[in-house]
């Protein structure tokens, strides 16, 4: 069973409107809130993914393709009614990505890719439920 220790740190600031959010290895970022009504984040978060390459003419078995990659920048988010739009942008780069077949081992792969740091922007739209977020004033 692989284990990772995961380190967190939060902290919010004397000026309440500044936060740090650390949550190691996964990301780091500096938060304002209440920036043009909104949130206001920057930087560096690592994301990891794959996906599955069944059986074709070309790969005898199933192959997993499996990435790791770095996003730095700087992003925005603001509540519109009960939708959350936000805007992230900056430069994305690939830690790793290689081609393996299913259940082996990932120094076992078929090839591995090389990409360059490249610039990206994120657009995003998602539903807030306001009553999960309200306060208990007393």
């Amino acid at each position: 069973i692989p284990v990772l220790p995961v380190i967190t740190y939060w902290h919010r600031f004397d000026n309440p409107l500044w936060e740090v959010d650390i949550v190691l290895p996964q990301k780091a970022v500096l938060r304002r809130a209440e920036f043009l009504k909104g949130w206001l984040t920057v930087g560096t978060e690592l994301y990891g993914n794959g996906f599955f390459a069944t059986k074709s003419t070309n790969l005898q078995g199933n192959y997993e393709y499996r990435y790791t990659e770095l996003y730095s920048g700087i992003g925005y988010e603001r509540l519109l009614g009960k939708l959350l739009i936000g805007a992230h942008t900056g430069f994305r780069s690939t830690i790793q990505g290689r081609m393996l077949k299913v259940y082996n081992r990932n120094n076992d792969y078929l090839f591995d890719t090389k990409n360059s740091t490249v610039p990206y922007l994120n657009l995003s739209v998602s539903l807030a439920v306001p009553q999960l977020f309200k306060r208990n004033v007393k």
